[in-house]
């Protein structure tokens, strides 16, 4: 992808709906602006962006922590402060049949719900941290409402969720994170 085709999808991004410290926030330094360039849908265009705190739940499978499910609650980044809309986001199907798990969202305000499959997967610097994700929606429920024409999501700006290394017999793990989702048309 040429640069000035990433500027210019940066600065869209930056402009649509986020606020001006998010964009600083996410984009901190070179290496975490190049990983968000790799994960932005070229010619979709921004219209959501929250806050996220969650947990991702592990259950133990030979020796080693699984993702269960994800739980968490997205507050609007939106511009708008009187409009405090909410997201809850959680897993449509299980995820211990090896990758089987749909990640979705439901938008409160209408009701409408979204599904998808991870795309492409971005290690954070932090070991600590949850991969950056870009999800590719394959499913969306109703024809209305605003989450209806939604194509990408993005998960950025990840904080925790990482289960310990090993664990034993039928153990689970709940491991709190944060992160930024953005919902791209």
């Amino acid at each position: 992808m040429k640069f000035s085709a990433i500027l210019g999808s940066l600065i869209a991004v930056q402009a649509a709906v986020v606020p001006s410290n998010l964009f600083g926030a996410i984009a901190k330094d070179m290496t975490t602006f190049n990983r968000l360039t790799e994960l932005l849908p070229v010619g979709e265009k921004l219209i959501y962006s929250g806050n996220a705190e969650g947990t991702q739940n592990y259950v133990c499978v030979e020796g080693k922590y699984v993702l269960d499910f994800a739980e968490a609650l997205l507050i609007s980044m939106n511009a708008v402060p009187y409009k405090r809309d909410s997201v809850h986001h959680y897993f449509l199907d299980k995820a211990v049949a090896i990758d089987g798990a749909r990640p979705t969202w439901k938008y409160d305000a209408d009701g409408s719900i979204i599904s998808g499959k991870a795309l492409i997967k971005k290690d954070d610097p932090n070991p600590k941290n949850i991969q950056w994700l870009k999800v590719g929606i394959t499913q969306h429920t109703g024809n209305t409402g605003f989450f209806s024409n939604v194509k990408t999501v993005l998960r950025v700006n990840t904080d925790g969720g990482v289960p310990p290394a090993t664990c034993t017999g039928n153990s689970t793990a709940q491991v709190n994170y944060k992160t930024d989702y953005l919902f791209f048309q």
